[in-house]
């Protein structure tokens, strides 16, 4: 199988949405450099009212997703997010 696309949730914290808006702009592209993630565009929606934020993109396969739990740089931005 190929690549995966990936729709993920986030729901800030409050006060914790600039950081979020921070963490998001590096996230693909760090999954890119690492080769986890596809040059598909990234899609990034914010609910009307603000509470959720989806991000659309694709793993590169259907491993990246557990070789991105394995590496500390992609953890290094996954851990903020929490």
């Amino acid at each position: 199988m190929g690549a995966q696309l990936v729709i993920a949730v986030y729901r800030p914290k409050e006060g914790g949405e600039e950081r979020l808006r921070e963490l998001l702009a590096g996230h693909v592209p760090a999954l890119r450099e690492l080769g986890l993630a596809t040059d598909r565009p990234v899609v990034l929606m914010k609910t009307l009212d603000g509470s959720t934020w989806l991000e659309v993109f694709e793993w590169a396969d259907e491993q990246a997703a557990h070789k991105a739990h394995e590496d500390p740089a992609v953890q290094a931005i996954w851990g903020p997010m929490m």
